[in-house]
């Protein structure tokens, strides 16, 4: 092992990594519990793999990719790896950031704020503290009466589109060779299809990406235009219109110098009277209920702007926090009356209601599951923390069982949450039975749907399940190996012997669960 290595502080890339899975696009808790129940053996494994990364035999697990909806009914890429490749990829991101960051010119770009609490090892500031700060810029600019008008774009499919060749001569000026090739490597094997793109929806790709657009923002700012980013969205501000429209001819080749291609639907100039619509009703409620939950919860661990996945435990929620709802509420009174700001309220409003077990937004958000498959994610986990002491299990499959879902994340969801709720209705279950025996199905929703049968399935279906681990994909089978949890304890037992020593991930997944359940 080499010296880079050696200096791997792998507790500490853990602590992260159990940070980020909060935010992830995929639900995989079999990985989470192997993170926090078997620790020390993920790490001696992790050592013995890096000794093949040096003699290049190591080659990374195919990345977990879920297609993610989007609001505008598209979808994105979610990603996630298998456990010993993620917790390289961390080790290898903490070793860069450093260099990363003295790189970042942090008046220019305001994404992924490193955070520099010593008590808390996530890696980055929560999103909504970053966006709060270059929203609080765009005002100041917008203050100023230098400044007419915004050209405002982004970067076409941005993640998928870095150059990983680019980005390896790029890292070489600031973090050394030697670590850059590593790097580079490791990020080959993870996209085996070709050289371009990194994965999204882990911290380490949200530090890369950060970092990837630098020489842009040093040959911007060489141009002595004033402008900010948050990650690929941009903004250029302009004295006069023509000097704007100038610009925007001119951005096109300048990304191309990056291979990168600027996404033309969002790239527009707009008056910086344009760029904030006046302050409504709405705005001043926003503002008070953050101010009112920041001061409530000062020393309470939550994302004051997204949702956390779903915990295999949501009652380690704390009950015993004070927090007056009222603003909350209001704010969910107003969603008939501002429609189009009904995904901003919500995604604000349900953690904090979840947090509480309050069941104000129920009724919403069992009518808009089906609806807004983008907010599956938040609208599960709050319904999931809900679910311990309100009963609405039945209401909830009669007004989801019908519709169609056509995408993979909200699935997954959807069976997630119905384990949580241990939903025994027949429809749900069958819905879910013919899900998984479709190979041709998400993997990882598939592994939603094993847990949720075998949870709430009956004998019969645990069988058909047990007997279809031969012919699985890796993925599925850590699955069915983590599902043993809910079989019966003779079962149970024989199961996880047999799988034990099949590969060294059933035997993590094995570990974590005996080592939970001595806790």
């Amino acid at each position: 092992m080499t010296d880079i290595f050696k200096t791997f502080n792998f507790e500490v890339a853990l602590e992260r990594i159990l940070i980020d899975t909060l935010s992830d696009f995929v639900f995989i808790p079999q990985f989470s519990d192997i993170y926090q129940h078997a620790t020390k053996s993920l790490i001696s494994l992790t050592k013995k793999k890096l000794s093949d990364l040096v003699s290049d035999l190591y080659t990374p697990q195919p990345p977990i990719i879920i297609e993610v909806a989007k609001p505008n009914g598209l979808t994105r890429p979610g990603a996630s790896l298998f456990p010993i490749d993620r917790l390289i990829y961390q080790c290898l991101a903490d070793k860069l950031v450093n260099f990363i960051e003295k790189e970042i010119d942090r008046s220019i770009v305001f994404s992924h704020q490193l955070s520099k609490d010593r008590d808390h090892n996530g890696m980055f500031l929560p999103p909504g503290k970053c966006y709060k700060d270059l929203k609080d810029e765009l005002r100041n600019l917008l203050d100023d009466s230098e400044y007419n008008y915004v050209l405002r774009s982004d970067v076409h499919s941005y993640f998928e589109n870095i150059n990983l060749h680019d980005y390896q001569s790029l890292l070489n000026e600031s973090a050394g060779e030697k670590l850059s090739n590593f790097l580079h490597n490791f990020l080959k094997g993870l996209n085996t299809r070709n050289s371009r793109g990194l994965l999204q929806g882990i911290q380490p790709s949200d530090l890369l990406g950060n970092f990837y657009l630098t020489s842009f923002d040093h040959q911007i700012k060489g141009l002595r235009i004033k402008y900010l980013r948050y990650v690929d969205d941009m903004f250029f501000f302009f004295k006069e219109k023509e000097d704007a429209l100038h610009f925007r001819a001119s951005l096109p080749s300048l990304l191309r110098n990056f291979n990168l291609t600027v996404n033309e639907s969002k790239t527009t100039v707009i008056n910086t009277s344009e760029l904030y619509e006046e302050e409504t009703e709405i705005d001043k409620l926003f503002a008070n209920a953050k101010e009112q939950i920041e001061e409530e919860l000062e020393h309470q661990e939550i994302d004051f702007y997204g949702t956390e996945i779903l915990s295999e435990e949501p009652e380690t929620f704390n009950e015993e926090v004070s927090l007056d709802l009222i603003a909350i509420k209001q704010l969910v009174d107003l969603i008939p009356v501002y429609p189009q700001k009904t995904d901003k309220i919500l995604s604000f409003a349900l953690p904090k209601l979840a947090l509480k077990k309050d069941d104000y937004a129920l009724r919403t958000v069992i009518g808009s599951f089906s609806k807004k498959p983008h907010l599956a994610k938040s609208f599960a986990n709050y319904l999931a923390h809900l679910g311990q002491e309100r009963d609405f299990k039945k209401e909830f499959v009669e007004r989801t069982i019908q519709d169609k879902f056509f995408y993979p994340s909200q699935h997954m969801w959807y069976f997630t949450l119905l384990r949580y709720l241990r939903s025994e209705d027949s429809r749900a279950l069958s819905l879910a039975a013919d899900f998984y025996h479709n190979r041709n199905n998400s993997h990882s929703a598939r592994g939603a749907a094993c847990l949720y049968l075998v949870r709430c399935g009956g004998p019969k279906e645990r069988k058909r399940i047990r007997e279809s681990y031969s012919t699985e994909s890796e993925l599925v089978k850590t699955y069915i190996v983590y599902s043993t949890s809910d079989f019966p304890d003779d079962e149970k037992r024989a199961l996880q012997a047999t799988w034990a020593g099949q590969s060294d991930i059933n035997k993590l997944i094995i570990e974590s669960i005996k080592n939970k359940d001595k806790k």
